[in-house]
């Protein structure tokens, strides 16, 4: 249990002068726009005994850019002492699926048939623009559980990509039925801009 713990917080004093130069710009009927990534955590039990699962509905509304999706032992997951919180595992999985309105067709199909990771261990580092993990090929196969989708236009060649706006799933297939209870966690970025207007009102929209 935690006996205490400390929060400290930098606080930062706006120049007077650009304080009036916001001001200025709210008097002139604009608003002060404010981008940021909007990033969404959501986890799903999955019960032991089971060859396929489908997610309830990750994102509803505008499409986000990109999706990492992750498997791990339920008893890991909700706190085992001798255990970290996000021991990713292969759990058996088989395929991956992101379904858009139901579509199957819109985003590819991951599939882990065969030991065949390559696919899904590349999805890592297109999605996260990166050429460093910190993972090998055979340290991810042996022991991870991790795929990514960008959900960008452009990224697929399927037309349907070009819809902004949907309702998001994911599919997963197991090469048997489980052993144990597992969960699934999806995490989500979108770009987002925060507006405040003259009368100090918010506004978030997504872009």
């Amino acid at each position: 249990h935690i006996e205490s713990a400390l929060l400290y917080v930098k606080r930062m004093v706006v120049n007077s002068a650009v304080q009036e130069q916001h001001q200025d710009y709210l008097e002139e009927g604009n608003s002060l726009l404010y981008p940021f990534q909007d990033r969404g955590v959501l986890a799903y039990d999955i019960p032991e005994g089971v060859t396929t699962y489908t997610s309830e509905t990750i994102s509803v509304g505008s499409v986000p850019n990109s999706l990492v999706i992750g498997v791990l032992k339920s008893d890991s997951f909700h706190g085992k002492a001798d255990v970290g919180s996000y021991a990713f595992t292969p759990a058996g999985l088989e395929s991956v699926q992101v379904t858009l309105d139901g579509d199957p067709f819109v985003y590819n199909e991951l599939s882990l048939k065969d030991d065949n990771f390559t696919r899904a261990y590349d999805s890592l580092f297109t999605v996260g623009k990166t050429k460093h993990i910190g993972l090998t090929y055979e340290a991810y196969k042996n022991t991870t559980a991790l795929v990514a989708y960008s959900l960008l236009p452009g990224d697929s060649s399927n037309e349907r990509q070009l819809q902004r706006t949907g309702s998001l799933r994911v599919h997963l297939k197991f090469k048997q039925p489980t052993t144990t209870p597992l969960t699934v966690i999806c995490y989500t970025e979108r770009p987002c801009v925060m507006g405040v207007g003259k009368d100090f009102k918010v506004t978030i929209e997504s872009v």
